[in-house]
C-alpha cells in the first residue's frame, strides 16, 4: 500500500504550482506599491518627493503623478497603476483610495487562500 503524504508533493517541472505559490508575491508587489500612496491620503497626507533620471524633481502628495512616475515592473503592481489610471480618466479623484482598497481587497483574498480550516 503507498504512503500518503500530508504535504502535496509539487515536483520541481510541475506546470501548475499550488494558487499560493503565485498569489503571495504578487500580493507581496501590490501591497508594495499601495504603501508608497498610503501615506499621502487625505488632508494630511505627506508629501512626495520624486526625482527622475535626469534629476528632476517633483513634489506631491497626488497619487496618480505619484504611480504615474513609478518604475513598476511586476504584472499585478502594473495592474494596480493602470487602475489609478483608469480611475484618474473616469472620475479624476480618488486614485491613491482604488488603490489603497485594491491592495487590501488582495490582503485579504491572499489570506482566505492560505487559512486551512
Amino acid at each position: 500500500m503507498p504512503q500518503v503524504s500530508a504535504q502535496p508533493h509539487f515536483p520541481s517541472v510541475c506546470a501548475h504550482p499550488p494558487p499560493i505559490a503565485c498569489a503571495t508575491p504578487a500580493v507581496t508587489a501590490c501591497l508594495s506599491v499601495a504603501n508608497v500612496v498610503k501615506s499621502s491620503l487625505g488632508p494630511v497626507g505627506l508629501d512626495k518627493m520624486l526625482v527622475d533620471d535626469l534629476g528632476e524633481v517633483t513634489i506631491t502628495n497626488d497619487g496618480a503623478t505619484i504611480l504615474a512616475q513609478l518604475e513598476v515592473e511586476h504584472p499585478a503592481a502594473k495592474v494596480l497603476v493602470e487602475l489609478s489610471e483608469m480611475q484618474d480618466k473616469e472620475v479624476g479623484d480618488g486614485t491613491t483610495s482604488v488603490v489603497i482598497l485594491a491592495a487590501e481587497l488582495l490582503k485579504r483574498a491572499n489570506e482566505l487562500i492560505k487559512w486551512e480550516p
